[in-house]
């Protein structure tokens, strides 16, 4: 599964527990990063707390419920990832 940035309107975000000088991206709690992915999953209104919920209670119907979200990731671009594809096709 290709690794993607949480985007919020196209554009990425960064969680803010992890220090940075000059960031580019918009930083954001775990918690506010969760109430944007509930109301892209759930509606307006949801939370955090009702999605972290959801996918406990139920977690096929809330992986489907997320799909917005994962819709909305930006994959990364790393010379690293071609480099493991590289090495793997020698092996």
């Amino acid at each position: 599964m290709p690794r993607v940035a949480s985007c919020i309107d196209g554009a990425p975000v960064a969680l803010d527990f992890k220090p940075a000088s000059d960031r580019s991206a918009q930083a954001l709690t775990q918690e506010e990063l969760l109430d944007v992915a509930a109301e892209m999953s759930i509606g307006p209104g949801a939370d955090a707390e009702r999605l972290v919920r959801a996918i406990f209670e139920a977690a096929a119907e809330a992986f489907r419920m997320s799909a917005p979200v994962r819709a909305a990731g930006l994959p990364f671009q790393s010379d690293r990832s071609s480099w493991r594809r590289r090495r793997s096709a020698r092996a």
